[in-house]
């Protein structure tokens, strides 16, 4: 992407836009609570529709606005086009949770007790979401409820009032041995718990101290989240248009009005309205605009495409920026998914929910899908992908590390004895492979050996060749096999096998040495490090049995219990190369060569980073993260830009600036206005990272432009 800085991203308030299910595009109430739907301006439609005549009757498929997407004071047009848009009345909102309510269950016996409990609360049946009886030889009674209906009631008087009624008939129900009431608000999913000696307490006291006595109790109880009711209500907003069409397009200014110096003829009338220059046009089954800052003011454009052939199915998501510097819409990341045979769908549902995050000035530098799949047995997230944002784009972790490839001796894929195949083969993301490389702790490979995985291994395969200080390693049992476990094993937890993490790791490299480590137990990463810089093309990390500790000399050994049925497993693998990495707050792109910030550690004096502000770029920034924490006092900068065909005068040097270093602290420092390579020092401070920042700047002779061609630590 050409620059995803300074408002590079779509720079829409998500306050400014309400998009309605029929296409619609209103201003919202933060800009004027009483303004009405924006109809369609006819003169922006005749521009971007050249040769055809909208009928009045179809004007309602088309929605304007005028908002500045940039930040830049032009403000710029945004045309939605729904061909499917019909005028339709506004429906009623209703009120509380909108789920079907589900059919009660159970044996004879159950449902004419599930009756008797619904024949109690007759009162309050309005409030009443699902009565359910669990249980063989003890019943507890569970009752679900919501809140917000009319007349609203409040949590305490509601349960009070369940409680009451139904501790006034377990006395008559003793042939049905209740032996717990649990409350449920399916709003919120607060639960509450009762045993029946309290309930029937409850309902025998004196009615002075009745409510008093329940609400000692009902505190006592406490509150357990649990996600109960999926009401589309309760679900994130999604603004998501159906089949259209969405046009991005910028008003072009007026040029200054000259003096006339002797009277003209009056031109014809122009047709009315603002001339304006499309930059941006897409068309697809879902259109999604999605806000990705903290603040909510910076938007993606998400479109979701659908594709049918035979038994393949194709689905495709494309994310795209406003590159108000080019003045086109930029697309950042493409997701394709393939699904062979439509009947693998039966067994459940399979969804993706993304999230930017790591924010650095107005670039999101990670974006991380979650991958969710519900199933009759099963309903929770698979694993997450991640994608780093480099040179404009957004690519997976793996190529943004230089990964090639990642191979292990074998991996545990089998999840548990029930459920269908396709079910088994989805969950089985959860243990696979590639979750060493991902990302994140907390999804593991698991090798398929018992006991505790001895001898296996996994191995990753680089781009080229790299040199590395070392690798950090992660081995923390996860969460996220429990409940699957749960589920998919007749014993539960107890007879799924038991994940144990290694204790010690052997490490191979391309030039054929080992080296061996123990992981540090309660510590989310173990840091290894090669007693000098290795180069290599792979890693080879292998779980052993024993470990000889090369400062001491002694032999550690592992004592695993006959018969053990246990497995090894890997949460994370992280290489840590010998090399500097640079991001910047903006840079300067063009057609041919860009600015990039990884220009100024290439030690090529014909290229170099440019910021990309349409000003001089005074408060942009360039920054090198080191591999390991260092103890710096100098950096070396070659100021300005030396092209070929620019000469060094004609763009903007840099002339003061900020040192930000990982710590917190800054400096302030002083170049000079030359070519030659010069070595500023500054106090000695110990840091991962150096942020240097334009305060002024040396003005040059053609353009905006403020240069830096090579910047280096020194020591």
């Amino acid at each position: 992407m050409k620059r995803l800085r300074e408002k590079i991203l779509l720079s829409l308030s998500l306050g400014m836009l309400l998009c309605l299910g029929s296409g619609r595009v209103v201003v919202a109430q933060d800009a004027d609570p009483s303004a009405p739907p924006q109809q369609a301006n006819t003169a922006i439609l005749s521009q971007l529709f050249p040769g055809q005549t909208i009928p009045p009757d179809k004007l309602q498929q088309y929605r304007t606005i005028q908002v500045d997407l940039n930040g830049d004071k032009i403000k710029e047009w945004v045309v939605v086009y729904n061909p499917n848009a019909v005028a339709q009345k506004k429906k009623p909102k209703r009120k509380g949770c909108l789920c079907p309510k589900p059919k009660a269950e159970g044996d004879a016996k159950t449902l004419k007790m599930i009756s008797q409990v619904k024949s109690t609360l007759e009162k309050y049946e309005d409030y009443l979401y699902q009565v359910k009886v669990t249980g063989k030889k003890s019943k507890k009674i569970h009752v679900w409820y919501q809140l917000e209906k009319k007349p609203p009631m409040k949590e305490g008087d509601l349960a009070f009032q369940v409680v009451r009624r139904i501790g006034r008939k377990l006395g008559r129900w003793k042939r049905w041995r209740v032996r717990e009431l649990i409350l449920v608000n399916v709003d919120n999913g607060t639960t509450f718990k009762f045993s029946a000696w309290r309930a029937k307490k409850v309902a025998s006291t004196p009615s002075r101290k009745r409510e008093k006595v329940f609400k000692r109790w009902y505190k006592q109880t406490g509150e357990t989240d649990i996600p109960l009711c999926k009401c589309p209500k309760k679900k994130p907003k999604r603004v998501v248009f159906k089949s259209l069409e969405i046009i991005v397009a910028t008003e072009i200014p007026a040029p200054p009005a000259a003096r006339p110096t002797e009277p003209t003829p009056e031109p014809a009338a122009a047709p009315a309205g603002p001339k304006v220059l499309e930059v941006g046009r897409l068309r697809a089954d879902n259109v999604e605009l999605r806000p990705i800052t903290r603040g909510g003011d910076i938007f993606a454009i998400q479109c979701e495409n659908s594709v049918s052939l035979g038994t393949l199915r194709k689905q495709e998501q494309t994310f795209y920026t406003y590159d108000h510097l080019n003045k086109k819409l930029q697309n950042i990341l493409t997701l394709t998914t393939s699904r062979e045979g439509e009947e693998s769908d039966a067994a459940g549902r399979q969804w993706s929910q993304f999230k930017f995050q790591n924010m650095d000035a107005d670039e999101w530098l990670e974006l991380v899908v979650d991958h969710y799949y519900e199933t009759p047995n099963f309903n929770g997230m698979l694993g997450h992908t991640m994608y780093k944002y480099q040179g404009g784009t957004y690519k997976p972790l793996n190529q943004a590390r230089g990964l090639l490839s990642i191979s292990t001796s074998s991996t545990w894929d089998r999840v548990g004895p029930k459920g269908t195949r396709a079910e088994q083969a989805r969950l089985s993301m959860r243990t696979r492979k590639k979750n060493v490389a991902d990302g994140f702790r907390d999804t593991i490979w698991v090798a398929n050996k018992s006991p505790r995985g001895i001898g296996e291994w996994v191995r990753i395969v680089f781009m080229k060749p790299r040199s590395l200080l070392g690798v950090a390693v992660s081995a923390q049992i996860p969460t996220m096999l429990k409940h699957v476990a749960d589920e998919y094993y007749p014993g539960g937890e107890s007879s799924a096998p038991k994940l144990v993490a290694p204790s010690f790791l052997r490490i191979q490299t391309a030039d054929s040495k080992k080296y061996e480590f123990a992981l540090q137990e309660g510590r989310p990463y173990t840091f290894f490090r090669f007693p000098q810089p290795v180069r290599t093309a792979f890693l080879r990390i292998e779980i052993i049995k024993e470990f000889r500790d090369p400062k001491t000399g002694r032999t550690q050994r592992l004592t695993i219990p006959e018969k053990e049925k246990s497995l090894g497993f890997l949460g994370e693998v992280v290489p840590v190369f010998d090399e500097i990495t640079y991001t910047a707050s903006s840079f300067q792109a063009q057609s041919v060569e860009s600015y990039h910030p990884e220009n100024v550690g290439d030690n090529k004096d014909l290229t170099a980073w440019g910021e990309g502000r349409k000003d001089d770029g005074l408060g942009e920034w360039i920054q090198m993260m080191l591999p390991m924490p260092q103890q710096l006092n100098t950096i070396s900068v070659s100021n300005g830009c030396r092209r070929p065909g620019e000469r060094y005068i004609l763009n903007n040097r840099v002339k003061t600036a900020r040192l930000t270093f990982s710590n917190g602290s800054t400096q302030d420092i002083s170049l000079k206005d030359t070519e030659a390579k010069q070595v500023v020092t500054f106090r000695p401070v110990r840091t991962s990272s150096i942020r240097l920042t334009i305060l002024s700047i040396y003005k040059g002779k053609i353009g905006n432009l403020t240069c830096i061609t090579e910047l280096h630590p020194g020591r």
